[in-house]
């Protein structure tokens, strides 16, 4: 039965789900709230969705199999209703996002550690997705006093990565990630400001040496990090 309080999209995305794979259990949730006012956000209210779903036409499948059914009895017609929408589904949403290569007097990195139900532990550095209307680097310093309490220009952008991921949310997303260095004169940082989500699962921070984070034995992203800052130590990124 799909859920009578969910909008058009989301009864759209319920009923072809239903009728494609007759799934055992299945529950199709409104995100767009926890996605108000960034990248992607159509203010339609209707903009992001989790899809928890059980169904015998994914056994035995790998999650890219289970991934490519959903999407495939997702994809919408021609001049379907719900707002006339026509075209598939979009694949991934596109999250630009501003993240920050804070290093102290002593050249250490800042890390926070992510403690999540849904996977291990694992670190990264402070940042965050680009609101509406804002630019990379008006997002890179508001990331900066948000998640450290330090409200400082930032440096230059030092390195771009493209990457796919699943958010905290359960959202599959194309990430555009633009990296700017951040040196910083104290390594004493105010988390005052973090998020109720953040406050949940970004519960520690360290400051770490190259020898220190390669000897870590947990994920840290991007999986590339150790040769950006050995980089921009050695002044090869355009400081």
């Amino acid at each position: 039965m799909v859920d009578p309080s969910l909008g058009p999209v989301g009864q759209e995305i319920a009923a072809r789900l239903t009728a494609a794979l007759s799934p055992q259990r299945l529950a199709v949730i409104n995100d767009s709230a926890l996605h108000g006012g960034h990248m992607g956000d159509d203010g339609s209210g209707e903009s992001h969705f989790t899809v928890e779903i059980v169904a015998a036409a994914f056994a035995g499948q790998w999650r890219a199999g289970r991934s490519s059914a959903r999407e495939s009895a997702c994809a919408r017609d021609q001049g379907a209703r719900a707002g006339r929408m026509s075209g598939p589904l979009p694949r991934r949403a596109k999250r630009p996002a501003a993240r920050l290569l804070v290093t102290d007097p002593d050249g250490r990195l800042l890390l926070f550690r992510f403690t999540p139900d849904d996977r291990a532990p694992f670190w990264v550095t402070p940042g965050g997705a680009v609101d509406r209307g804002e630019t990379f680097e008006e997002a890179a310093r508001r990331e900066l006093r948000e998640e450290t309490g330090l409200d400082l220009e930032t440096g230059p952008c030092v390195a771009v990565r493209h990457v796919t991921f699943v958010t905290l949310q359960g959202i599959e997303v194309d990430a555009e990630e633009r990296y700017y260095a951040v040196p910083v004169e104290t390594a004493r940082i105010d988390t005052a400001g973090h998020t109720e989500l953040e406050q949940r699962v970004m519960l520690d921070h360290r400051w770490f040496t190259p020898e220190e984070l390669a000897a870590l034995e947990e994920a840290w992203f991007p999986v590339d990090l150790l040769e950006i800052w050995r980089d921009l130590l050695a002044g090869r990124l355009g400081l």
